[in-house]
């Protein structure tokens, strides 16, 4: 007798991450990935802000 086992298989080949939007904090997140609200820039450090500080130079695009 041959025995037979079922094979695992996942029908995602990415898994989606949770976007969540912030008033205060962006970047990628350790449950997540926070964007900023109302057009605001994501700072180099994870801030949102609307200053020359959150859109200048180390600013994150992706994230606000």
């Amino acid at each position: 007798t041959k025995t037979y086992y079922a094979k695992t298989v996942s029908t995602s080949k990415n898994p989606q991450i949770p976007t969540i939007f912030s008033n205060s904090n962006c970047g990628s997140k350790q449950d997540g990935i926070y964007i900023c609200k109302n057009n605001q820039c994501c700072s180099m450090y994870g801030y949102c802000g609307t200053s020359s500080k959150y859109c200048g130079t180390g600013c994150k695009p992706n994230y606000g």
